[in-house]
């Protein structure tokens, strides 16, 4: 599920790969984590993520929550859109950790 783990200027980043669904969660979650403890910032690139189910959509927003304005959010944003709204979601809740991206 997940990609290299880079660091530039004390803001790391987290590339997700190909899907985040409830058997990978637990992975991005730890990265996360890890990086909000080491890090300034955190970029989360979804860049190559195809699809995410309801525990992936849950994780991104239990880490805006937690991270604040430390985090953002990159690459193909539309899957993140589109889940949320397969869940009844407001994709606005996503606004504060958006940048770039499709």
């Amino acid at each position: 599920m997940e990609g290299k783990r880079q660091k530039k200027n004390n803001t790391a980043l987290i590339n997700v790969e190909d899907e985040l669904l409830v058997s990978n969660v637990a992975e991005l979650r730890a990265a996360i984590l890890e990086a909000l403890s080491s890090n300034d910032r955190i970029s989360v690139d979804f860049g190559r993520t195809r699809y995410i189910d309801t525990a992936g959509m849950q994780l991104i927003l239990a880490a805006i929550r937690t991270a604040g304005g430390r985090l953002s959010f990159l690459g193909n944003l539309q899957t993140i859109t589109s889940a949320a709204l397969r869940l009844g979601l407001d994709p606005a809740e996503f606004s504060s950790a958006v940048r770039g991206g499709k």
